[in-house]
């Protein structure tokens, strides 16, 4: 699909920019994106924690909807496997989930909510 015009005043652009009021653009009725609106899935949490020993809590802000709406995907710098030893829960201050892996290993985590 090749490009109508290079300068932003193309028959697209009123669906590009909501609300853009231009020479021969009215305002547009469409629904704008925002990533509240996303269908399908997306990471919400990411980053890496060192174990003291062999397990680890993880925090992350709450999110929107139930923690069953969100996975964990896990990797490590070692051979052996890390998993999650206990699911995400709630809290006071926001989520946790605890995870097992070798001791002191570095371990890399993905929270995702579910596509739906």
């Amino acid at each position: 699909m090749g490009a109508t015009t290079t300068q932003g005043t193309g028959p697209g652009m009123a669906q590009i920019k909501p609300g853009f009021v231009g020479k021969k653009h009215k305002e547009t009725t469409q629904v704008s994106l925002s990533v509240n609106n996303f269908i399908g899935p997306r990471v919400v949490a990411a980053g890496s924690v060192k174990l003291d020993g062999v397990t680890g809590i993880i925090n992350i802000p709450a999110q929107v909807g139930n923690p069953r709406d969100y996975c964990v995907m896990l990797t490590n710098n070692s051979a052996s496997n890390p998993y999650v030893s206990s699911g995400i829960t709630e809290n006071e201050t926001g989520w946790y989930f605890s995870v097992t892996a070798g001791s002191g290993d570095l371990v890399n985590y993905l929270v995702l909510r579910s596509g739906s």
